[in-house]
């Protein structure tokens, strides 16, 4: 009998009603008119639900549609060497299949095909390759999926995974072993992105996942070593999100030898698991656990899945969809062998509660292995096994039933092509129908079952393609984003044009970095870049890292171009530093042109960041500049990390360089001392944005002046910024007003040189002092630059008739034209004598006392006295400058020859000495101080203390130093270090 019903949407269907007996002949009487509900394979209506159209009127139908095995659709042969294949079907039935092709000693491929809802051939076909570099040890036939490749469905992009093994490849996380890879579609299987190395972990089976807007893929399988300890015998468990590459896995398995059957399904956002001992440790009973996962991160932390209790069962699998989990498994029989195969649904009853089992319902006998089940998006179910050297398939109408295993169907055979090794994946639409992919010894096949009818809905293979997205990029206008790690996910449902992240990507080289438990999400059509919870912005290559932002981000980057503020961080908002400089104002960050000639787009872009940083304190508050480059793929661009100082002001000083980084915070490079009248090279170095150091050497020719009758002659060491601007270097100098033509103090040893911010420079020197041709060694040479210098220390004299080791201290008054010195030595005086009839002595006399000399504008005089054959006398030497040629004072021999010469006996140092001036006595500073209209007080000798009273004026109050009778500041600006510091007293 037919029957001809008419639908809402008014189309006509014919269906066979198979079991419906005629009823008797009607009488006379007018058809009814029906409408009927839309579902599939809904009942039909009850007469008072719906019109109802009835011919004859005495005619009493049917209410509901009696069971039906399901219709075996084609069979299509993929490959005859292919080997464990997995299948996804999308909305309109077609069927999305990978499978493993292996290659001997030549790397295993991954073969997708896309089979149109029942077609007898792929439309589109791909081979996904993992091309790598071999080491030692490794080569091509290492490069294999022994357990086969899965593909799931993320939004609307397809992703296929393969795990590669024993092969070695570098991961994202710079170590090396066996990888998972994984290839792209967002075109429904057109076109494929090249691979990218996703996890590390073997491929069990794989759930998606989490919310619609941070979709993970869960993965649950048996691994050697779950463990970087190496554990053997796990149920590992690992994750793969959106643009992140995380290598960490944990064990679900409660016990050890739990490591059978992994099989894990979506439940809403969360995921459960599931897993057996296959009764390898008991004497009893094969057991299965089930775990839930709670939805925190980590997943592949074991204390985030809810453990149930083990109960008998083998050989487990799940399936998930909008009726619920269900679990398909051997039962376990009191014998201890397998029984029957059986499925019953999971119920979760809440947070942090074990998943509970509903009861079971019988698919067959004990012989069915290889048990498969499947549930499609309206709720159906559909089991596959192999049964007696056959695949059989069992599958439930939709009927309005607590649970639909309570309805499965007849089973009907799919194939009879069982062999050694058989691997068996489902996949179904909401119609019911679907495909079985299938391998064994003989290859790959593909079997059809139930609707191949059009489901009018637009499945994958609809997608444009194109478009702006891929694996590891997404384009933004103008320039790109990538995923420095992994492969971007879009979100799922709604969300399904967003891109969510947990991963760092890289926009023309800029990093973003998301802070833990944070994500990015990236609308690629609406160009529109925010952060869920914080993020840092980072400059940085493999070297180098510059931190420019830490917090949220909101930024609309529509319209952007090349030359446009891709941001501007401000320093209010966040203190940034250049590695070890502190920024000073904010961060403009440029786009910088990407692109070939006639203005495409493409990667290979960059960044701009110019930038100001603050220098030390000591600087007086100026600022060094500098510009960093950012490349894509490349990042930070080492030559940019350049910053340019200067010109800074120290005292008389005038500092300019620029300096590069090296390494750490410290920068180092090239710059110039600028004194009054001429240039001094340096070599200066910064450290976490103090200035360290300075290194310099220059031979200055003519001499360079750094004060009154004062010439720097030659220079090698460095100088500092702190506490005071100091010169440290090995030099030569030469002080003094010339007598006839030549400085009368030269110095040359180690010198330290300090300019404060106001008033004159100090320079104190240790080593060699010549006085007009006379060393001294062992000195300190000390000077102002207004004009003042005093010196001290000891040295050996031997000048004939006068020789000793002698101390010495004396001065240079450059304002005056004056200078001085005396010394007195613990040496000897020796002569020869006369007796009293006028004849020489034999020998000479000397004497052990005491020696006094003088040096002076006046001359040079050193006397000593000693015992002569006619009582106490005084002899030694004196000499006048005036009464020398000049060529004599140039020449150090010649003027030594002349001292030695000028013998005097008695002899009198008095009229060579002269005394430092009243104002100048004890300290430059003192003879400033009174010049200013400060007071200078001496405080009597011999006091064992001294308590001053000091009246300032102004509001600084007085500015106080306390200098010793030897002119050493020993309390005040100008004190050696380790001494007091000058103080303020407040007035």
């Amino acid at each position: 009998m037919r029957v001809l019903l008419l639908l809402p949407t008014a189309a006509l269907m014919v269906a066979t009603l198979p079991g419906v007996v005629d009823g008797p002949a009607p009488a006379a009487a007018s058809p009814v008119l029906a409408r009927v509900s839309p579902p599939d394979r809904a009942r039909v209506a009850e007469p008072d639900d719906l019109a109802l159209y009835r011919d004859p009127v005495s005619y009493r139908g049917r209410t509901k549609a009696p069971a039906v095995r399901a219709l075996v659709g084609r069979t299509t042969d993929l490959s005859p060497t292919g080997e464990n294949p997995d299948v996804y079907v999308d909305e309109a039935g077609t069927s999305h299949i990978v499978w493993n092709e292996p290659r001997g000693d030549q790397p295993d491929e991954t073969i997708y095909c896309r089979l149109p809802r029942g077609a007898s051939a792929c439309s589109t076909t791909a081979t996904l390759r993992f091309d790598k570099t071999y080491g030692a040890g490794d080569d091509p036939s290492f490069n294999t999926d022994y357990d086969g490749p899965k593909i799931v469905r993320i939004g609307d992009a397809l992703l296929a995974l393969s795990y590669r093994f024993p092969t070695i490849a570098r991961g994202p996380d710079g170590r090396d072993g066996s990888v998972s890879v994984g290839w792209a579609s967002y075109d429904g299987g057109t076109t494929w992105d090249a691979p990218v190395i996703l996890g590390r972990r073997p491929l069990g089976e794989l759930a998606v996942a989490g919310p619609s807007d941070d979709p993970v893929v869960v993965n649950v399988g048996t691994a050697p070593y779950c463990f970087d300890d190496e554990r053997p015998g796990q149920m590992c468990v690992s994750a793969i999100r959106s643009g992140l590459f995380d290598g960490s896995s944990g064990s679900l398995s409660p016990r050890a030898g739990v490591d059978y059957s992994g099989t894990v399904v979506a439940d809403g956002t969360s995921a459960v698991a599931a897993m057996t001992d296959a009764g390898i440790n008991s004497a009893s009973q094969s057991s299965i656990w089930l775990r839930r996962w709670s939805g925190v991160d980590p997943v592949s932390d074991p204390d985030n899945w809810d453990l149930s209790a083990p109960f008998p069962g083998d050989a487990p699998d799940l399936a998930s969809g909008p009726r619920g989990v269900y679990l398909l498994a051997n039962e376990w029989t009191s014998s201890g062998v397998p029984g029957d195969l059986q499925v019953r649904s999971v119920t979760h009853r809440g947070a942090g509660m074990a998943p509970e089992l509903g009861p079971a319902t019988r698919v067959a006998g004990d012989f069915a292995n290889d048990g498969q089940v499947f549930e499609d998006p309206a709720g159906g179910l559909h089991i596959a096994y192999i049964e007696s050297g056959a695949v059989h398939l069992r599958t439930t109408m939709p009927e309005d039933v607590p649970s639909p295993a309570a309805a499965l169907l007849p089973a009907v055979t799919l194939s009879t092509r069982v062999g050694l090794s058989n691997s068996i994946a489902l996949g179904a639409t909401a119609d019911g129908g679907g495909v079985m992919a299938h391998s064994d010894d003989d290859g790959v096949e593909v079997v059809g079952f139930g609707s191949t009818a059009p489901t009018g809905v637009p499945g994958l293979a609809d997608l444009p393609g194109g478009g702006n997205l891929s694996c590891t990029t997404i384009g933004f206008g103008s320039f790109e984003v990538r995923a420095l790690q992994g492969c971007f996910f879009r979100g799922t449902g709604a969300n399904k044009r967003l891109v969510v992240t947990r991963g760092a990507i890289s926009l023309n080289g800029l990093e973003i970095v998301p802070d833990a438990g944070s994500q990015l999400v990236l609308d690629p059509d609406l160009l529109r870049l925010d952060t869920i919870g914080t993020a840092r912005v980072l400059a940085r290559n493999d070297s180098a890292e510059i931190e420019l932002f830490h917090g949220r981000i909101q930024r609309d980057l529509a319209g952007l171009r090349p030359g446009d503020r891709i941001f501007e961080f401000p320093r209010e908002s966040f203190q940034a530093e250049v590695l070890g400089f502190p920024v000073a104002s904010g961060l403009p960050v440029e786009l910088t042109a990407g692109g070939d000639a006639r203005g495409s787009r493409r990667a290979g872009g960059g960044i701009r960041i110019p930038f100001d940083v603050g220098l030390p304190a000591e600087f007086g508050g100026f600022t060094g500049a500098g510009v960093l480059r950012l490349e894509d793929g490349r990042g930070l661009v080492l030559d940019s990390l350049r910053i340019h100082v200067g010109p800074v002001g120290f005292g008389v000083l005038t500092f300019e360089a620029t300096v590069d980084w090296v390494a750490g915070g410290t920068w180092t490079g090239d710059g110039t001392l600028q004194l009054p009248a001429g240039k001094i090279a340096a070599h200066v170095a910064f450290i976490e944005g103090d200035f360290d150091n300075a290194s310099i050497s220059y031979d200055p020719n003519p001499p360079v002046p750094i004060g009154q009758f004062v010439y720097l002659t030659q220079v090698r060491g460095g100088f500092k910024v702190r506490p005071e601007t100091t010169f440290s270097a090995g030099v030569k100098i030469g002080a003094g007003l010339p007598v006839q033509g030549v400085q009368p103090v030269t110095a040359d040893g180690e010198a330290m040189m300090i300019f404060p911010r106001s008033g004159p420079a100090s320079f104190q020197l240790h080593g060699s002092v010549e006085l007009l041709g006379i060393g001294l060694a062992q000195s300190t040479f000390r000077f102002d630059t207004d004009g003042y210098a005093s010196y001290d220390g000891s040295t050996t004299l031997d000048l004939g008739a006068v020789s000793g080791s002698a101390s010495f201290s004396g001065f240079i008054d450059a304002t005056q034209g004056l200078f001085g010195a005396q010394l007195t030595a613990g040496g000897q005086a020796c002569g020869s004598f006369s007796d009293a009839n006028g004849q020489p002595e034999a020998t000479q006399r000397c004497s052990k006392g005491g020696l006094q000399a003088a040096v002076s504008n006046v001359g040079f005089a050193a006397c000593a006295g000693l015992e002569t054959p006619v009582g106490p006398a005084t002899i030694g030497i004196e000499q006048k400058w005036e009464d020398l040629e000049p060529l004599v004072l140039a020449s150090p021999p010649l003027l030594t020859f002349a001292l030695i010469s000028a013998v005097a006996f008695p002899c009198d140092t008095g009229e060579f000495i002269i005394p430092p001036p009243r104002r100048l006595q004890g300290h430059g500073r003192v003879a400033r101080a009174i010049a200013a209209g400060g007071t200078a007080y001496d405080l009597p000798a011999g006091l064992p203390t001294a308590t001053v009273r000091l009246d300032g004026v102004g509001p600084g109050g007085a500015e106080v130093s306390v200098t010793a009778p030897d002119g050493t500041e020993v309390f005040g600006p100008d004190a050696a270090p380790g001494a007091s510091t000058a103080v303020r007293v407040p007035g």
